[in-house]
């Protein structure tokens, strides 16, 4: 049986000076490749997995596995901030190992043929969605290029050098057709993912839906998945959640959906559906405030959620009309405070260096977070354009006041390395005002006591060295 090692970079470095506190926190596996794990399995494969962030040394373990499994082929999954650890696994498959190199993800997807032409190590790109072209490639003969033609969506250089573009992947409509992921392929107690209630529970992640209807300018989701948004049924949801609570003993999921909540009448039915399953599980979600109503806060909370993070992205109303976010600071404060009422945990996100930020919007943002009575949890990220966003573009430009002053993608970090300046704001100012911005949020007295009353003493102290490390000594 041919055997094929799906391989993810480490990934944490992206949170730059808060690496520390991010290891601390969200560890979570690499779902996508569970899935395509499943279908390399139907299609006559043994598969297995390397997660580059289990380890200190992820290229020297890197080897390691390769040497242990003794693969045929590799495919490495990437995202912008780690595209350059895909590339140089890739260069280790093929200059050592002289395998085949496969690649997938939204950074390929974007840019497959600018990599291609600068990096011989891979032999084949998969663009966007590549649940059926994957498994349509691993169901006949893998070097035979000629068939690699019949197959949407790849990029390849054919036998005489010339690049070839099969055409956009045909997208999956049923999304209950997804195989559960292998997840006995990871190291299934590496994982975890800051919870209330969490202690000592198996953790592991889902995705029950793709595509989004929203125009959000800094996003780059809709390359892959397309803004239609299709997702599993409810009975599928739940048959997985039975599957891995009573088969393979997690008892903490994560939905990784983009818009988790997003459908009335399909999260109340998956929430019933729990419900009556009696299953002793933790559950979170990322969602859109949009969508966050009293009645569907309250489903949540019995069903087993604990906690809801929303996309805040800004507390200044000209930044959320600008940057297309789809709704306002009261439709946001609402939200919140539903989630709270209902006994949920909140968490909430929001990006500083949006187009048209100047320091006196930044300061609405961190305002607006700070005086959040209801949040629990607030994060400021630094903006860094993506590939395939409308914001990339704009910075390419010059337009909405932005200067992007690096082309290296693996400066493109979320925390304290901005690689923009916007308007009045330096680089340096941008991580300065997210660094202050962090220390006001948290240092107010009812967030404090709140993060103290929740976790252990051991747990409180280990925490408060992370903080103090990525918001302070970083600096």
């Amino acid at each position: 049986m041919p055997k094929i090692l799906l391989a993810s970079p480490s990934w944490t470095e992206m949170y730059g000076g808060y690496q520390d506190a991010a290891k601390r926190s969200i560890l979570y596996p690499p779902y996508g490749l569970t899935v395509l794990a499943s279908i390399a399995k139907k299609a006559g494969w043994q598969p297995d997995i390397f997660d580059g962030e289990l380890f200190a040394d992820s290229i020297d373990a890197f080897k390691a596995k390769i040497r242990s499994f003794s693969p045929d082929i590799i495919g490495i999954t990437s995202c912008t901030p780690t595209f350059h650890r895909t590339v140089q696994m890739a260069n280790i498959a093929k200059s050592e190992f002289n395998l085949p190199v496969l690649l997938g993800g939204a950074h390929a997807t974007v840019l497959y043929e600018e990599i291609l032409q600068n990096h011989s190590c891979f032999d084949l790109t998969f663009v966007g969605e590549a649940d059926l072209s994957f498994a349509q490639f691993l169901s006949g003969n893998i070097t035979d290029k000629s068939r690699w033609d019949g197959i949407p969506g790849l990029f390849y250089k054919n036998e005489s050098g010339k690049t070839v573009f099969t055409g956009p992947p045909r997208l999956l409509e049923n999304l209950d057709e997804i195989p559960i992921g292998s997840r006995d392929l990871l190291a299934q107690d590496a994982y975890r993912w800051s919870l209330p209630g969490t202690e000592g529970r198996r953790f592991t992640t889902m995705n029950t839906s793709r595509g989004c209807p929203f125009d959000c300018v800094f996003c780059a989701t809709h390359t892959l998945f397309g803004h239609h948004i299709r997702a599993q049924s409810p009975e599928r949801v739940v048959n997985e959640i039975i599957h891995i609570y009573r088969v393979e003993g997690y008892s903490v999921i994560g939905f990784m959906d983009d818009n988790f909540t997003l459908g009335r009448e399909r999260i109340l039915s998956i929430c019933e559906k729990v419900i009556e399953a009696k299953l002793d599980i933790v559950m979170d979600c990322w969602t859109s405030a949009a969508s966050l109503t009293p009645e569907i806060t309250q489903a949540m909370r019995k069903a087993g959620f604990v906690r809801v993070n929303i996309g805040v992205e800004s507390g200044d109303p000209q930044i959320l009309k600008s940057i297309k976010k789809g709704v306002n600071l009261e439709v946001i404060s609402r939200a919140i405070t539903s989630a709270k009422q209902a006994g949920l945990e909140t968490c909430g996100y929001a990006i500083l260096g949006l187009p048209g930020e100047t320091r006196l919007s930044a300061k609405r943002t961190i305002q607006f977070l700070r005086k959040q009575k209801d949040l629990d949890y607030a994060f400021l990220t630094v903006a860094a354009p993506l590939p395939g966003s409308v914001m990339y573009d704009m910075a390419k430009k010059g337009e909405g006041g932005l200067k992007l002053l690096s082309d290296d993608f693996s400066h493109y970090k979320r925390y304290a390395e901005p690689v923009i300046e916007v308007n009045d704001l330096s680089a340096k100012d941008l991580a300065n005002l997210q660094r202050i911005g962090h220390l006001k949020i948290y240092l107010m007295p009812h967030r404090a006591w709140r993060l103290l009353r929740r976790a252990s003493i051991k747990e409180t102290w280990e925490n408060i060295i992370a903080f103090a490390k990525s918001v302070i000594i970083s600096y």
